[in-house]
């Protein structure tokens, strides 16, 4: 046997080796493949001792023969070797059958918490809006029978909405998308029965506007359980959701106020109003992906996006103008606002009660600088007196505004510290590459080797 044989027959075990050793992967220890880290946390949960030495975290692989091991590094050694020890395939079954029982009673958890939050809202809604809508859609003569009509809409809508409920998986995420989407079918029923109206018997169309809007509202209710179910909608994605589909929607209300919506006849305005939605869900579905909004980024947003308002309503306070001016001035304001709350949260992740507190510091603003301003306008208790704001003086909504944001100011800058930062995709991201797989690949064809492999968390 020549030198090259020899050469060729020692590089072929070599590279078969390596292609044999690339083939060990970490064995997840739930059936989605999330859970794959082994802490001291995960020991006192499923119950016995995996690793005998104190360790900070550890794996467990499987090899291309299904031998399993677990390694681990020494607890604050961080330099020293790595200690591997095989565990036997029983072991490994008996460590993930234990994983997967936490998971699934974390889950029912999670999902009851949920269903709770849900059928709280649908018993509001039923009272306060499937109730009068069933009276409408009966419209019975007397007291007896309106009050039987109410009773059996928000009895029959809350069965309804409970049976929905106990068929899904009802997370938070799902929750709100549900309750959003009850809101969203009622406004939607309620413009397509304004648009179908005859307009001759207005009892016609008290009927026609009770009967589109229950049956939106139970069929917007499923679509939004649906599609949270069907996409993982988490409860701060679907937040964003409802704050930018509702906010959008009185955005487009406010233009078309601009455009003197008022003055037209009711087929025109009730199509106006289901474009109006219809454009408002579009704009929600990709405004509500752009981050990855949590509960209190939600309610940071919202924040911004009021005081703007309230910002527009003050300057359109101290100026005199027409009243289609002070609502383009009051909507803009109101979108300019959502703005700026999107750029004070994109890098921090707030809790929901980091977003309870700007809710409560910017109306402790808000209300503190409208009664100083009131205090100021009693030198000038004419205010203004031209269009359609004539109410409101001139000194106390701007005042007001200014405290508003001066208390979301102090919230912000106070929360900001405590809340984590966001990370991006690019921050996450994590490649590796095999460049003796490479070598491997023209002897060794058939097996499968792990040459590149990128992965990132979220």
């Amino acid at each position: 046997m020549n030198n090259s044989t020899r050469i060729f027959i020692l590089f072929f075990f070599c590279t078969s080796a390596l292609s044999v050793l690339s083939q060990e992967q970490i064995a997840p220890l739930d059936s989605t493949g999330i859970v794959r880290i082994v802490d001291k946390e995960l020991e006192a949960k499923i119950g016995f001792k995996i690793i005998e030495q104190d360790y900070n975290q550890a794996r467990i692989y499987v090899t291309a023969d299904s031998l399993y091991f677990i390694e681990s590094s020494i607890k604050d050694n961080p330099d020293s070797k790595r200690f591997k020890r095989f565990i036997t395939r029983t072991l490994f079954d008996s460590i993930r059958t234990k994983v997967q029982y936490l998971l699934r009673v974390s889950e029912v958890a999670l999902s009851e918490e949920g269903r709770f939050e849900f059928m709280t809202h649908m018993a509001i809604h039923s009272l306060f809006f499937y109730s009068p809508l069933s009276s409408f859609a009966l419209l019975p003569s007397s007291f007896t029978g309106v009050a039987l009509a109410s009773t059996m809409g928000g009895v029959g809508s809350y069965i309804i909405n409970m049976a929905l409920a106990s068929n899904s998986n009802m997370s938070y995420g799902t929750s709100q998308l549900g309750i959003t989407g009850s809101q969203w079918g009622i406004t939607n029923g309620l413009f397509v029965g304004g648009l179908i109206g005859n307009y001759q018997k207005k009892s016609d169309d008290i009927r026609i506007l009770g009967l589109t809007g229950f049956i939106g509202g139970i069929a917007g209710t499923s679509l939004g359980v649906h599609i949270a179910n069907k996409y993982n909608f988490t409860e701060g994605r679907a937040a964003a959701f409802s704050t930018f589909w509702r906010n959008s929607l009185l955005t487009c209300v406010g233009i078309g106020f601009t455009a003197e919506m008022n003055k037209w006849k009711a087929p025109q305005i009730f199509g106006t109003l289901l474009a109006s939605n219809i454009i408002s869900t579009a704009v929600a579905i990709p405004l509500s992906t752009i981050s990855d909004f949590t509960l209190g980024d939600v309610r940071f947003l919202e924040t911004a996006g009021y005081l703007g308002f309230l910002s527009g309503v003050g300057l359109n306070s101290m100026i005199n103008t027409s009243a289609n001016t002070d609502y383009a001035i009051a909507t803009s304001a109101f979108i300019g606002g959502h703005i700026i709350g999107y750029l004070t949260t994109k890098n921090h992740d707030f809790t929901n009660s980091h977003g309870a507190r700007v809710y409560l510091w910017s109306a402790c603003g808000a209300s503190i600088g409208a009664l100083l301003g009131r205090i100021v306008d009693v030198d000038n208790p004419q205010g203004r007196n031209s269009g359609n704001m004539s109410f409101i003086p001139n000194y106390w909504a701007i005042t007001s505004a200014v405290g508003g944001w001066a208390g979301y100011i102090i919230a912000l800058s106070t929360y900001s510290d405590d809340a984590p930062p966001k990370t991006s995709f690019l921050e996450n991201l994590m490649m590796s590459v095999n460049p003796l797989a490479l070598i491997s690949l023209p002897i060794n064809p058939t097996t499968p080797i792990q040459i590149f492999q990128m992965s990132t968390t979220f």
